[in-house]
């Protein structure tokens, strides 16, 4: 029998008949001092809001007088207005801090159904309170106690139960009970000081209600509840209450036969002895990165080192914790248990911590640090000689004032002891640059101003983008990137930040030393690292940082540039006003107005309309319903407003030998990987969808638009023979196709029709549970797999656990037992809906991302790619393009129309759960694994 459960039986064995008698024995420290908490209920006062009639069920044995007893008793006078929980006066809250525990440890239910203006009904409370005793459930077998209004079918009945068998609950009057009727602060503070052995002290101190608030008080349970405006109680106040609960310690009884003699012991508190889980105190000391200078040595990935000791701690933010003292709560497992795991935590109430803007620190001397607070005013905050530095993630003992100075990022100071002087100083100094190229064989990002950043290896340096994990592989020129690095250069962290907005400079302005700018109709603050020196009337394209300011401007297009037209059309039709979308030089999508009068290639100068409709402008593939889908190079350049005012397209000459070659001014661009501009260029009507191409030297990508088309062998580069004379490409240099060194998958299901030996209609399905159950009638255990065919839940039973994909073409020889949530099947069943075979599409393996052929399909990538490796290129509302190669190596740019039986899952891999999702939520740029035959796309689940 396990602890907890022995614990829980001695709980039920020593409260079952004792009723609420206690011995007349007092903590002998609380009697001598007199010196209780401040109480919600004062001692000399009564209760009158009490709404309930002398005849209903009460927790105490005790009747409760006819006359209702004071208002005051149950809160403190209040001139707010009465809050009625149906017409909550307040936005709902999800209960915030202790409630991550109790959530945890399942006391309470899901935050979209606990708010802090939840009612809580008296049954509901004592499920609470029977799951924080460790008797929840103890009582199955339907309801058998005194309570006249409770029976089997009652919600709570079992807890009731449980709680009338401890004597916590006694009925009085005609013996009901109302667990549906809300509950008072006063009721529910009364159970829990019983179910917690203090209600002897109570009874010494005056009795219900009064007696049972200050023995709460003194002991603690009520600590930090607020006062109701109603009587009643509600969510925060419930998780402050059942927190408390679980932390206070409790007196046990100990009954000996018929004897009146009860001697009360001093025991443990529940959080131990039912759920195995302890309080600590102490001081975040080190992490996996750095230790303060007391602490040498790191502590393993996700964990964190409090006062000397190592504990898991999956999702804090150590980084921002280390330093402080910290209350957490841990949980001790068995002997195989190595490091305890930390449940919840929160900054012990003797810390201080100040944040300071890096815009709002003046200066820094003799160990003061100048700052204007958020009225403007100049304060001080002294921090000590000795005080630890953590820099960057690392700690940093020869510091100087220069290193607070910072000019971008966040200056923390933490004071452990209260006394006013700051221990702890924990920087975040960001550098910004524009990148102006990538060095990815020797990890080396060189800036626009010459500098050169090199990644630390020991996977020590993380790269994001828009809030995900990125690879050097996804980092390309003319991009902004905030850096953290560490002051021994050993750690860093990188934000990417490909955002940029086209417009004009209407205004700038400086405030409290901040410039912002105006563009057009959008107000932007400047990068406090920005080169840039912005001007009214300044036009073009200004790149974002990862902060969302304005960090750089691109070149003003007076001279003409390059750049890929992806999309033409009209704003206003009427006013004649027309747009192009472009990619520029540095990658980035910008739209520009089309000036009145523009001039094209070498002609005249003509209207807009007349360039926009020019036959030569988009000139290339079209799908089934006639419009343009491909990428054309062109050269430009704008006006003083930012307009497009000239635009150049190029003939193709790739038929026409070495005529090509007299343009030398064009062939900087190629759309071959070995970038020989001799041999190679680029034709106006090129199909291209996410091609690199080469301009000066310098790499970029660009990203195709959402178009389609069902000329399935136009997308493919393998036969883009006019892009690149007699060349067949075969393995891509700007795509990794080492599968160990992918991150994500995304699966893309096939249609039906390709699973070995089952039937072409055999529909398919993507697993999302297995469980375990028996079967009555085989009197035998079998398994439920459950899983969405189409977007629809299916559910269906297996009978027989040997059933196996064994076909001799494609079977993989793995059977049901094999089956994991995120895996892809093709099925048929019974007569009576019982599994009948199966055929493995997909089983993700964590360890190697591998396409072996026995469950591919051997067809021609040119006819039907079934299956494969890819970089997701673009995902939206309407499409999807795939840039893959499947297991012959064979290069395939795909665009996928997401159609009405497409469906998209995000498989979380650390949590094991299938969810369903939208196209947007899965991350472009993300290396994948994928099906899919000809133009069809069905089911496509990411693996996180």
């Amino acid at each position: 029998m396990t602890l907890k459960r022995v614990l829980s039986w001695v709980l039920i064995l020593s409260f079952l008949f004792a009723g609420v008698v206690f011995a007349d024995e007092m903590d002998t420290e609380a009697e001598s001092s007199g010196v209780y908490e401040e109480e919600l209920i004062p001692e000399d006062t009564e209760d009158d809001t009490l709404e309930e009639e002398e005849d209903r069920g009460d927790y105490d044995d005790i009747d409760i007088p006819e006359e209702k007893p004071d208002a005051s008793v149950t809160e403190p006078d209040t001139s707010e207005e009465e809050v009625k929980p149906s017409e909550p006066q307040e936005p709902v809250k999800v209960v915030k801090g202790k409630y991550n525990l109790l959530a945890v440890l399942d006391i309470i239910p899901a935050p979209d159904s606990f708010t802090d203006q939840k009612v809580i009904t008296r049954g509901e409370l004592m499920m609470y309170f029977s799951k924080i005793s460790g008797v929840d459930g103890i009582s199955k077998s339907g309801y058998t106690g005194k309570f006249t209004d409770v029976n089997s079918e009652t919600p709570y009945c079992t807890h009731i139960q449980a709680m009338e068998n401890l004597g916590v609950i006694n009925g009085t009057g005609t013996g009901s009970f109302f667990p549906a009727d809300k509950v008072t602060v006063t009721d529910a503070v009364a159970a829990a000081t019983k179910l917690l052995g203090y209600d002897i002290y109570a009874e010494t101190m005056g009795g219900y209600p009064t007696g049972y608030y200050s023995a709460a008080n003194q002991a603690g349970i009520t600590k930090g509840m607020e006062a109701s405006s109603d009587g009643y109680l509600y969510g925060k106040n419930a998780v402050t209450l059942l927190f408390n609960m679980l932390t206070t310690e409790l007196k046990v009884q100990s009954v000996w036969g018929n004897e009146e003699s009860i001697k009360v012991t001093n025991g443990s508190c529940y959080l131990e002895t039912v759920f195995n889980v302890f309080e600590g105190k102490g001081l975040a000391d080190g992490n996996e990165f750095t230790g303060l200078r007391k602490v040498t040595k790191t502590v393993n990935e996700e964990c964190i080192s409090i006062d000397g000791v190592m504990y898991k701690a999956p999702g804090m933010d150590t980084n921002a914790e280390l330093g402080k003292k910290l209350r957490f709560f841990y949980r001790q497992d068995d002997g195989s248990y190595i490091i305890p795991e930390i449940l919840y935590y929160e900054a012990d109430a003797s810390v201080e911590v100040t944040n300071l803007d890096a815009g709002d620190i003046i200066s820094v001397d003799n160990y003061n640090i100048t700052y204007l607070d958020e009225q403007g005013r100049e304060e001080k905050l002294k921090f000590s000689g000795v005080s630890d530095v953590i820099y960057n993630f690392k700690t940093h003992p020869e510091f100087s004032y220069d290193d607070i100075s910072i000019d971008m990022g966040t200056v923390t100071l933490i004071d452990n002891d209260g006394n006013g002087t700051y221990d702890v100083l924990n920087i975040l100094s960001y550098a910004e640059y524009m990148i102006e190229s990538v060095n990815k064989i020797d990890e080396v990002i060189t800036a626009d101003n010459g500098k050169k950043i090199t990644l630390p290896g020991d996977n020590n340096c993380t790269i994001y983008q828009m809030g995900r994990k990125i690879t050097l592989e996804d980092v390309y020129s003319g991009t902004v990137i905030n850096v953290l690095a560490s002051d021994d250069n050993l750690y860093m962290i990188i934000y990417v930040n490909a955002g940029s907005v086209n417009g004009t400079v209407r205004e700038v302005s400086i405030d409290d030393g901040i410039t912002r700018i105006k563009i057009d109709e959008t107000v932007y603050e400047l990068s406090p690292l920005a080169k840039y020196i912005p001007r009214t009337g300044d036009y073009g394209a200004f790149y974002l940082n990862h902060f969302g300011q304005i960090a750089a401007k691109d070149k003003v297009v007076t001279d003409e540039q390059y750049a890929y037209l992806i999309n033409k059309g009209d704003i206003n039709t009427y006013e004649e006003r027309y747009f192009v979308k472009l990619v520029n030089e540095s990658g980035k999508v910008i739209n520009y107005e089309l000036a009145p009068k523009v001039k094209f290639n070498d002609n005249p100068r003509t209207e807009a309309r007349n360039v926009i409709n020019n036959p030569l402008l988009m000139n290339g593939v079209l799908d089934e319903d006639g419009n343009p889908t491909c990428q054309q190079l062109i050269k430009f350049k704008t006006d003083k407003d930012g307009k497009l005012n000239l635009i150049r397209v190029f003939t193709d000459y790739t038929d026409k030998g070495e005529d090509f070659k007299k343009d030398k001014a064009d062939t900087t661009f190629t759309l071959d990987y070995k970038s020989d501009v001799n041999l190679k260029y680029y034709g106006g009507n090129a199909k291209v969808f996410g091609t690199r191409f080469l301009v000066n030297a310098e790499t970029h990508i660009f990203f195709a638009p959402p178009a389609h088309t069902t000329d399935v062998e136009s997308f493919d580069a393998g036969l883009i023979t006019k892009l690149a004379t007699e060349t067949t490409y075969t393995t891509p240099e700007f795509y990794d196709v080492a599968y160990s060194n992918m991150t994500g998958v995304v699966v893309i299901r096939q249609a039906a029709g390709a699973a070995s030996s089952m039937k072409n209609g055999d529909p398919e399905l993507v697993i999302s549970n297995i469980t375990r159950c028996y079967i009555p009638e085989e009197d035998a255990v079998g398994l439920r797999i459950y899983g969405y065919r189409l977007g629809l839940e299916k559910e269906f039973l297996v009978k027989d656990l040997s059933i196996t994909d064994n076909n001799s073409n494609y079977g993989n020889g793995k059977g049901v037992l094999d089956l994991r949530p995120g895996d892809v099947i093709q099925y048929a069943l019974n007569t009576d809906g019982s599994l009948a075979a199966i055929k493995i599409i997909f089983q993700y393996n964590p360890d190697k991302f591998e396409l072996t052929e026995s469950h591919t399909s051997t067809t021609s990538v040119f006819v039907a790619l079934h299956q494969g490796i890819a970089q997701l290129l673009y995902r939206d509302e309407a499409s999807v393009i795939l840039n893959a190669t499947d297991v012959k190596k064979r290069i395939h740019d795909r665009s996928f129309i997401i159609g009405p039986r497409t469906r998209f899952f995000r498989f979380d891999t650390k949590k094991n759960r299938l969810t369903m999702v939208e196209a947007t939520d899965i991350p472009e740029n993300a290396k994948v694994y994928f099906r899919n035959c000809y133009n069809m796309l069905y089911d496509v689940i990411y693996f996180e």
